[in-house]
């Protein structure tokens, strides 16, 4: 099975290096507007419809592009 995961997580960890600071859910959903919760789903991967303005909010913030956004997780076959 084949599947989008987003990379918020992986994202934040990028920024804190490049930055020389911590990021957290919590700064990226102030500087965002996006609800904490919502974010939380997301970098959770428990989302089940993927909402444009989201997905823009957070590209402008990570300055990065849908496609850095999201990646297809595809299960291994044996």
């Amino acid at each position: 099975m084949t599947t989008v995961k987003v990379r918020i997580v992986e994202l934040m960890k990028e920024k804190s290096q490049r930055d020389g600071m911590t990021i957290t859910q919590e700064m990226v959903a102030k500087a965002t507007n996006i609800p904490q919760g919502t974010l939380s789903r997301w970098a959770g991967n428990k989302v089940a419809r993927l909402d444009k303005s989201i997905m823009a909010a957070l590209c402008a913030y990570f300055e990065c592009e849908v496609g850095d956004l999201l990646m297809l997780e595809r299960d291994r076959v044996a």
